[in-house]
């Protein structure tokens, strides 16, 4: 991780959870996922955890937008990133980053 970061704690929102490719490359870059497989139990997570970022796993335009929506009435300040795949996952917290600091 760059030393002028910080590690970010991001709750993922993936089916796959601890296999996830996003969990995984999270971990590798020094942030602190916190993986559920589902919108409900984030929104529970949301309640009693102060996270950086909410990050959803991208499976369909249908459900990224329901996911996204639910996400963002349980917690509206909460900066929200829809990823396809791992490698996406620097450039969306990078994006975040002016939000978060």
């Amino acid at each position: 991780m760059d030393a002028r970061r910080r590690s970010l704690i991001i709750v993922l929102i993936d089916p796959e959870g601890q296999r996830s490719p996003i969990y995984v490359a999270a971990r590798r870059a020094g942030h602190r996922p916190v993986v559920v497989t589902g919108v409900d139990t984030a929104i529970v997570i949301l309640g009693s955890l102060v996270a950086d970022v909410v990050v959803i796993r991208s499976l369909s335009a249908e459900r990224d937008r329901s996911a996204a929506s639910r996400i963002a009435a349980a917690a509206p300040e909460m900066p929200i990133r829809l990823l396809a795949a791992d490698g996406a996952l620097a450039e969306a917290l990078d994006d975040a980053q002016p939000v978060l600091n």
